[in-house]
């Protein structure tokens, strides 16, 4: 299992990088990308890939939004290929499914841990992977101030989504906007909550909760929430 923890530790570095890269771009040349869009507005993948190609988006691990990633996906000619990559896109590489996915491993991890468990391993290990969740939240948030202050917005010129009309209706602007705040709002609440459960499992870091029975879910449940 600690293989498993340090895989999904991995992936986390990686998004943090990708991140990372995200914010210095849209300092650098963010200003230009914005102008670009409002002189041409893209409204297709591959007319926002253009001017990624334009604008040097192309970063580490996979440029602005996996933009690099997402067309490679496209351009695979076996469906097994496609399949392959598209899951680790849209799974293993898709910040909140990856949380949601590192949540429900880390409650396992520990609730059924024993000396003769295979979820076993240190707890120190389930803390720092989730520290690292809540490392990607605070990046996103950074992320998503810069994307309004420069861009504008965060759903559309950030992260591509635009209706499947060619003219931005108000309204789904803002829609789609709302969407991906709450999204990254509820990905926060659920670090926070994993969080305290790991603290509070693995050092007893919390002395007003109650002790934790790994045999209720009830139990597993009030700790959460």
């Amino acid at each position: 299992m600690c293989i498993i923890t340090g895989v999904f530790a991995f992936l986390f570095c990686l998004k943090l990088l990708a991140i990372g890269n995200a914010i210095r771009w849209m300092i650098k040349r963010g200003t230009a990308y914005r102008k670009s869009c409002e002189e041409q507005r893209p409204n297709t993948p591959d007319e926002f890939f253009g001017k990624f190609d334009q604008l040097d988006a192309q970063f580490l691990p996979f440029g602005l939004k996996d933009y690099r990633l997402r067309r490679t996906i496209g351009l695979r000619k076996t469906r097994f290929g496609k399949y392959v990559l598209r899951s680790f896109q849209n799974v293993l590489f898709r910040f909140n499914r990856l949380a949601v996915i590192t949540f429900l491993y880390v409650i396992a991890g520990l609730s059924f841990s024993s000396s003769d468990s295979c979820f076993t391993q240190p707890g120190w290990m389930l803390f720092g992977l989730i520290l690292l969740v809540l490392l990607g939240n605070i990046a996103l948030s950074v992320e998503a101030i810069i994307s309004y202050t420069i861009l504008g917005n965060y759903a559309i010129l950030f992260h591509m989504l635009t209706p499947a009309e060619t003219s931005w209706d108000a309204a789904e602007l803002r829609f789609r906007e709302i969407w991906v705040f709450v999204s990254k709002f509820l990905a926060s609440i659920g670090s926070g909550a994993v969080a305290v459960f790991v603290t509070h499992v693995t050092s007893h870091g919390f002395s007003h909760l109650q002790p934790y029975d790994p045999k209720s879910i009830v139990n597993w449940l009030e700790l959460l929430f």
